[in-house]
């Protein structure tokens, strides 16, 4: 699915700021590709878990467990990639300043919960996005390059379908 210019925008401009390491990899090999996804990718299973005990709301439930199985799955695509590829760095817990995130998530409060989730959860697709890009347009790394170019598609699809859901914040407050 094509995601426009203007949606992505809007996107983008939500979960600005990026963390500076996650925005651009200088030097992005296969190896620091993979364990930069893992690590994100790894990120997103416990978002979405956490989601999924802490929502109130029946629809956000079922989607973050069928999200944190999603990740999981892509995790292990990207584990098969890695094999047939003969590349090392697979990570399957977030790095400190991932894990402050998802500390802050677990904290925020009840009320501001979902919407929280939902920023992050677009935040998080959105480094994976930029860094699959990345990474497929400098490498010809037959299977890594088709799980980043898959893991594009499969992430844009999400974004665009919470583009259109996500409640604007200052539209609640007035």
């Amino acid at each position: 699915m094509y995601m426009s210019p203007h949606r992505l925008t809007d996107l983008i401009a939500t979960a600005i700021p990026f963390p500076s390491g996650h925005l651009f990899h200088r030097r992005l090999t296969p190896e620091t590709f993979v364990s930069a996804v893992s690590r994100l990718n790894s990120l997103a299973i416990q978002v979405h878990r956490t989601a999924s005990l802490r929502t109130s709301q029946p629809d956000i439930h079922t989607y973050a467990r069928q999200m944190a199985e999603g990740h999981i799955w892509l995790n292990e695509a990207l584990l098969t990639a890695c094999e047939a590829s003969g590349t090392q760095g697979m990570e399957y817990t977030p790095d400190a300043p991932q894990q402050k995130r998802l500390d802050e998530l677990q904290l925020c409060d009840a009320a501001d919960f979902d919407f929280d989730y939902i920023r992050l959860q677009n935040q998080i697709y959105l480094e994976i996005v930029i860094l699959c890009e990345q990474f497929a347009h400098k490498h010809s790394h037959d299977r890594l390059e088709i799980y980043a170019l898959t893991m594009c598609n499969y992430l844009r699809f999400h974004l665009e379908q919470f583009a259109q859901g996500v409640p604007d914040r200052t539209a609640q407050a007035v």
